[in-house]
Protein backbone atom coordinates (compact mmCIF):
# COMPACT_ATOMS: atom_id res chain seq x y z
CA UNK A 1 0.00 0.00 0.00
CA UNK A 2 0.98 3.39 -1.03
CA UNK A 3 0.15 7.06 0.12
CA UNK A 4 -2.14 7.75 -2.10
CA UNK A 5 -3.72 4.06 -1.82
CA UNK A 6 -3.73 4.71 1.64
CA UNK A 7 -5.84 8.15 1.45
CA UNK A 8 -8.52 6.38 -1.04
CA UNK A 9 -9.82 3.99 1.76
CA UNK A 10 -12.20 6.60 2.93
CA UNK A 11 -13.73 10.04 1.52
CA UNK A 12 -13.92 12.31 4.78
CA UNK A 13 -13.94 15.65 5.02
CA UNK A 14 -11.51 18.41 7.08
CA UNK A 15 -12.42 21.77 8.28
CA UNK A 16 -9.75 24.34 7.29
CA UNK A 17 -9.84 27.42 8.55
CA UNK A 18 -10.81 30.22 6.40
CA UNK A 19 -7.95 32.49 8.76
CA UNK A 20 -5.39 30.36 6.75
CA UNK A 21 -6.20 31.92 2.66
CA UNK A 22 -5.30 35.47 4.39
CA UNK A 23 -2.38 34.02 6.32
CA UNK A 24 -0.57 32.68 3.47
CA UNK A 25 -1.31 36.13 1.79
CA UNK A 26 0.52 38.15 4.81
CA UNK A 27 3.29 35.22 3.57
CA UNK A 28 3.92 36.24 0.81
CA UNK A 29 3.65 40.09 0.89
CA UNK A 30 6.09 39.98 3.65
CA UNK A 31 8.56 38.28 0.80
CA UNK A 32 8.67 35.01 3.37
CA UNK A 33 6.72 32.62 0.65
CA UNK A 34 7.05 32.92 -2.85
CA UNK A 35 3.75 33.21 -5.09
CA UNK A 36 4.55 30.09 -7.23
CA UNK A 37 4.43 27.97 -3.70
CA UNK A 38 1.00 29.28 -2.20
CA UNK A 39 -0.64 26.23 -3.96
CA UNK A 40 2.03 24.05 -2.59
CA UNK A 41 1.41 25.03 0.92
CA UNK A 42 -2.11 24.93 1.17
CA UNK A 43 -2.02 21.97 -0.33
CA UNK A 44 0.52 20.72 2.08
CA UNK A 45 -1.45 21.42 5.42
CA UNK A 46 -4.65 20.28 3.95
CA UNK A 47 -2.45 16.94 3.50
CA UNK A 48 -0.58 17.21 6.87
CA UNK A 49 -3.93 17.92 8.26
CA UNK A 50 -6.00 14.81 7.14
CA UNK A 51 -3.33 12.40 8.12
CA UNK A 52 -3.08 13.83 11.72
CA UNK A 53 -7.30 14.14 11.54
CA UNK A 54 -7.69 10.32 11.05
CA UNK A 55 -4.98 9.01 12.01
CA UNK A 56 -3.98 7.30 8.68
CA UNK A 57 -0.43 6.34 10.22
CA UNK A 58 -1.86 3.15 11.91
CA UNK A 59 -1.94 1.76 8.31
CA UNK A 60 0.65 3.54 6.63
CA UNK A 61 3.54 6.28 7.23
CA UNK A 62 4.43 7.97 4.22
CA UNK A 63 7.77 9.91 3.81
CA UNK A 64 8.63 13.08 1.96
CA UNK A 65 9.24 12.00 -0.85
CA UNK A 66 6.00 10.11 -1.38
CA UNK A 67 3.81 13.65 -0.02
CA UNK A 68 5.91 15.73 -2.61
CA UNK A 69 5.29 12.99 -4.93
CA UNK A 70 1.64 13.26 -4.41
CA UNK A 71 1.55 17.05 -4.98
CA UNK A 72 3.00 17.04 -8.18
CA UNK A 73 6.05 17.73 -7.41
CA UNK A 74 9.27 15.65 -8.04
CA UNK A 75 10.34 13.86 -5.18
CA UNK A 76 13.78 15.45 -5.05
CA UNK A 77 12.41 18.74 -5.33
CA UNK A 78 14.08 21.18 -2.43
CA UNK A 79 12.49 24.24 -3.78
CA UNK A 80 9.88 24.01 -0.89
CA UNK A 81 11.83 22.89 1.73
CA UNK A 82 12.07 26.20 3.16
CA UNK A 83 8.15 26.10 3.58
CA UNK A 84 8.16 22.48 5.20
CA UNK A 85 11.53 21.86 7.50
CA UNK A 86 11.46 21.11 10.54
CA UNK A 87 11.52 24.91 12.33
CA UNK A 88 10.50 26.11 8.71
CA UNK A 89 8.03 28.45 7.63
CA UNK A 90 5.33 26.64 8.44
CA UNK A 91 6.64 26.31 11.89
CA UNK A 92 7.78 29.95 12.71
CA UNK A 93 4.10 30.88 12.30
CA UNK A 94 2.79 27.96 14.38
CA UNK A 95 0.59 26.33 11.75
CA UNK A 96 2.33 22.88 11.69
CA UNK A 97 4.98 21.39 13.83
CA UNK A 98 6.90 18.70 13.91
CA UNK A 99 6.27 15.51 16.16
CA UNK A 100 7.57 11.55 16.25
CA UNK A 101 4.51 11.04 18.44
CA UNK A 102 2.07 9.59 15.57
CA UNK A 103 -1.62 9.50 15.85
CA UNK A 104 -3.05 6.30 15.41
CA UNK A 105 -6.36 5.46 16.81
CA UNK A 106 -9.54 7.69 15.75
CA UNK A 107 -12.54 7.87 17.90
CA UNK A 108 -15.81 9.75 18.13
CA UNK A 109 -16.57 10.78 22.16
CA UNK A 110 -18.98 12.38 24.09
CA UNK A 111 -18.04 15.92 25.68
CA UNK A 112 -19.00 17.50 28.48
CA UNK A 113 -21.93 19.00 26.75
CA UNK A 114 -23.06 16.10 25.29
CA UNK A 115 -21.12 16.97 21.77
CA UNK A 116 -19.71 14.45 19.67
CA UNK A 117 -15.81 15.52 18.99
CA UNK A 118 -13.05 13.09 17.73
CA UNK A 119 -10.52 11.40 20.09
CA UNK A 120 -7.20 11.11 18.91
CA UNK A 121 -4.70 8.51 20.50
CA UNK A 122 -0.92 8.60 19.64
CA UNK A 123 1.31 6.33 19.94
CA UNK A 124 2.39 6.91 23.12
CA UNK A 125 -0.48 6.96 24.47
CA UNK A 126 -1.47 3.83 23.17
CA UNK A 127 1.71 1.87 23.80
CA UNK A 128 1.54 2.95 27.88
CA UNK A 129 -2.09 2.39 27.82
CA UNK A 130 -1.93 -1.26 26.54
CA UNK A 131 1.73 -1.97 27.39
CA UNK A 132 1.60 -5.15 25.02
CA UNK A 133 3.96 -2.86 22.41
CA UNK A 134 6.63 -0.54 22.40
CA UNK A 135 7.03 2.18 20.25
CA UNK A 136 10.31 0.77 18.85
CA UNK A 137 8.19 -2.20 18.10
CA UNK A 138 5.53 -0.31 16.38
CA UNK A 139 8.31 1.92 14.15
CA UNK A 140 9.80 -1.91 13.40
CA UNK A 141 6.34 -2.65 11.93
CA UNK A 142 5.85 0.12 10.15
CA UNK A 143 8.62 -0.33 8.68
CA UNK A 144 10.18 3.33 9.83
CA UNK A 145 12.98 4.88 11.92
CA UNK A 146 13.17 7.01 15.42
CA UNK A 147 14.23 9.27 12.61
CA UNK A 148 10.47 9.51 11.12
CA UNK A 149 8.35 12.44 11.72
CA UNK A 150 4.68 13.50 11.13
CA UNK A 151 3.12 17.09 11.18
CA UNK A 152 1.10 18.29 14.19
CA UNK A 153 -1.52 20.93 13.24
CA UNK A 154 -1.72 23.44 15.77
CA UNK A 155 -5.41 24.83 14.87
CA UNK A 156 -6.67 21.54 15.12
CA UNK A 157 -6.39 21.70 18.39
CA UNK A 158 -6.57 25.51 19.42
CA UNK A 159 -7.10 28.79 16.93
CA UNK A 160 -5.44 32.39 17.98
CA UNK A 161 -7.84 35.28 17.70
CA UNK A 162 -7.57 39.29 18.51
CA UNK A 163 -9.42 38.07 22.02
CA UNK A 164 -7.39 35.00 22.96
CA UNK A 165 -7.54 31.34 22.07
CA UNK A 166 -10.84 29.02 21.04
CA UNK A 167 -10.56 25.55 20.40
CA UNK A 168 -9.43 24.15 17.21
CA UNK A 169 -11.16 22.76 13.75
CA UNK A 170 -11.21 19.26 15.24
CA UNK A 171 -13.65 20.25 17.86
CA UNK A 172 -15.21 23.52 16.09
CA UNK A 173 -15.62 23.76 12.56
CA UNK A 174 -16.71 27.87 12.67
CA UNK A 175 -14.91 29.72 10.16
CA UNK A 176 -13.87 26.58 8.19
CA UNK A 177 -13.98 25.30 5.16
CA UNK A 178 -15.15 21.38 4.39
CA UNK A 179 -13.31 19.84 2.25
CA UNK A 180 -13.36 16.05 1.32
CA UNK A 181 -10.31 13.48 0.15
CA UNK A 182 -11.92 12.70 -3.31
CA UNK A 183 -11.28 16.39 -3.88
CA UNK A 184 -7.99 16.97 -3.25
CA UNK A 185 -7.22 13.38 -4.91
CA UNK A 186 -8.75 14.53 -8.18
CA UNK A 187 -6.84 17.70 -8.66
CA UNK A 188 -3.67 15.92 -7.61
CA UNK A 189 -4.33 13.31 -10.10
CA UNK A 190 -5.42 16.10 -12.86
CA UNK A 191 -2.37 17.43 -14.73
CA UNK A 192 -3.79 21.12 -15.56
CA UNK A 193 -5.19 21.26 -11.86
CA UNK A 194 -2.94 20.59 -9.41
CA UNK A 195 -1.86 21.87 -6.08
CA UNK A 196 -3.05 25.49 -7.31
CA UNK A 197 -6.22 24.19 -8.72
CA UNK A 198 -6.75 22.87 -5.28
CA UNK A 199 -6.09 26.20 -3.87
CA UNK A 200 -8.27 28.21 -5.80
CA UNK A 201 -10.75 25.63 -5.44
CA UNK A 202 -10.84 25.96 -1.72
CA UNK A 203 -10.96 29.67 -2.04
CA UNK A 204 -13.87 29.56 -4.12
CA UNK A 205 -15.79 27.13 -1.82
CA UNK A 206 -14.98 29.07 1.33
CA UNK A 207 -16.36 32.45 -0.79
CA UNK A 208 -19.72 30.49 -1.77
CA UNK A 209 -20.22 29.23 1.68
CA UNK A 210 -20.58 33.07 2.67
CA UNK A 211 -22.79 34.09 -0.35
CA UNK A 212 -24.65 31.33 -1.17
CA UNK A 213 -23.21 29.72 -3.53
CA UNK A 214 -23.48 33.21 -5.48
CA UNK A 215 -20.26 34.94 -5.17
CA UNK A 216 -19.44 37.40 -7.86
CA UNK A 217 -15.69 38.05 -8.71
CA UNK A 218 -13.73 38.99 -11.43
CA UNK A 219 -10.44 36.87 -12.06
CA UNK A 220 -8.24 39.99 -10.88
CA UNK A 221 -9.63 39.95 -7.64
CA UNK A 222 -9.09 36.13 -7.10
CA UNK A 223 -5.58 37.00 -7.80
CA UNK A 224 -5.31 39.64 -5.29
CA UNK A 225 -6.90 37.75 -2.76
CA UNK A 226 -5.52 34.55 -3.50
CA UNK A 227 -1.66 35.98 -4.64
CA UNK A 228 -1.19 34.04 -7.41
CA UNK A 229 -0.48 35.95 -10.99
CA UNK A 230 -3.61 36.59 -12.98
CA UNK A 231 -2.22 34.53 -16.26
CA UNK A 232 -2.33 31.88 -13.21
CA UNK A 233 -5.64 32.31 -12.42
CA UNK A 234 -6.96 32.13 -15.50
CA UNK A 235 -4.99 29.30 -16.58
CA UNK A 236 -6.79 27.25 -12.81
CA UNK A 237 -10.40 28.86 -13.56
CA UNK A 238 -10.01 27.07 -16.94
CA UNK A 239 -9.05 23.79 -15.79
CA UNK A 240 -11.38 24.03 -12.87
CA UNK A 241 -14.36 24.80 -15.61
CA UNK A 242 -13.00 21.89 -18.09
CA UNK A 243 -13.39 18.95 -15.29
CA UNK A 244 -16.78 20.84 -13.94
CA UNK A 245 -14.98 21.65 -10.28
CA UNK A 246 -17.00 24.91 -10.60
CA UNK A 247 -19.82 26.37 -13.05
CA UNK A 248 -19.48 30.13 -13.88
CA UNK A 249 -22.17 32.07 -15.05
CA UNK A 250 -21.61 35.29 -17.05
CA UNK A 251 -23.55 38.36 -15.75
CA UNK A 252 -22.54 40.04 -19.05
CA UNK A 253 -23.65 39.66 -23.14
CA UNK A 254 -20.30 40.07 -24.19
CA UNK A 255 -16.84 41.79 -22.73
CA UNK A 256 -15.30 44.84 -24.57
CA UNK A 257 -12.94 47.34 -23.69
CA UNK A 258 -15.41 50.11 -24.47
CA UNK A 259 -17.59 49.15 -21.66
CA UNK A 260 -16.75 51.35 -18.96
CA UNK A 261 -15.66 49.95 -15.59
CA UNK A 262 -19.06 50.86 -14.19
CA UNK A 263 -21.00 48.85 -15.94
CA UNK A 264 -18.97 45.72 -16.03
CA UNK A 265 -20.51 42.83 -14.26
CA UNK A 266 -18.69 40.24 -12.74
CA UNK A 267 -19.18 36.78 -12.98
CA UNK A 268 -21.27 34.36 -10.95
CA UNK A 269 -18.77 31.03 -9.63
CA UNK A 270 -20.55 27.99 -8.46
CA UNK A 271 -18.58 25.54 -6.98
CA UNK A 272 -19.87 21.48 -7.69
CA UNK A 273 -19.24 18.34 -5.62
CA UNK A 274 -16.57 15.84 -6.13
CA UNK A 275 -19.20 13.57 -7.27
CA UNK A 276 -20.03 15.79 -10.48
CA UNK A 277 -16.28 16.52 -11.34
CA UNK A 278 -15.41 14.82 -15.07
CA UNK A 279 -12.21 12.82 -15.76
CA UNK A 280 -12.45 13.86 -19.31
CA UNK A 281 -12.44 17.70 -20.27
CA UNK A 282 -16.05 19.19 -20.86
CA UNK A 283 -17.21 22.12 -23.22
CA UNK A 284 -17.77 25.37 -21.18
CA UNK A 285 -19.44 28.51 -22.14
CA UNK A 286 -17.00 31.21 -22.39
CA UNK A 287 -17.49 35.17 -22.01
CA UNK A 288 -17.53 36.20 -26.09
CA UNK A 289 -15.34 39.24 -26.52
CA UNK A 290 -16.15 41.88 -28.91
CA UNK A 291 -13.71 45.09 -30.76
CA UNK A 292 -14.48 48.15 -29.30
CA UNK A 293 -16.16 48.85 -32.98
CA UNK A 294 -18.57 46.18 -32.57
CA UNK A 295 -19.42 47.25 -29.12
CA UNK A 296 -20.45 50.64 -30.25
CA UNK A 297 -22.34 49.37 -33.46
CA UNK A 298 -24.53 47.32 -31.18
CA UNK A 299 -25.05 50.23 -28.69
CA UNK A 300 -26.19 52.26 -31.86
CA UNK A 301 -28.56 49.53 -33.09
CA UNK A 302 -29.90 49.66 -29.54
CA UNK A 303 -30.48 53.03 -28.88
CA UNK A 304 -32.01 53.45 -32.91
CA UNK A 305 -34.10 50.25 -31.64
CA UNK A 306 -35.85 52.08 -28.69
CA UNK A 307 -36.15 55.81 -30.05
CA UNK A 308 -39.40 57.23 -30.63
CA UNK A 309 -40.66 58.83 -33.19
CA UNK A 310 -42.97 61.87 -31.96
CA UNK A 311 -44.95 64.66 -33.45
CA UNK A 312 -44.54 68.03 -31.61
CA UNK A 313 -47.70 68.66 -33.13
CA UNK A 314 -49.25 66.31 -30.50
CA UNK A 315 -47.39 67.49 -27.46
CA UNK A 316 -50.14 68.56 -24.99
CA UNK A 317 -47.80 72.02 -24.54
Amino acid sequence: MGLKENLQQYNLSVAMPTELFKQLLQMKEDGELKSVHIGFTYSYIYLQTYMYRYSTYSTYVPNGKEIKELLTYTPSNKAVDYIIKKNGLLEQKDILTTTNNFPVINEMEDDDFGNRVPKITTIYEFCNECQHETVDEWRKQMKITRATKCKYPVFGFEREYDDGYVEGTFFDISDTTLIDMNTFLFCMSTDDIGVNGFYVYAYLLDKSNKFNNDFKATHKRIAKETGLSEKTIQRVMDALRSHNLITTVHNMEYFSFAISKDNRKASTHKVNNSADFSADKIEYEKLKFVSNKVHEKKMDEKFTYGKVEINIEDLPF
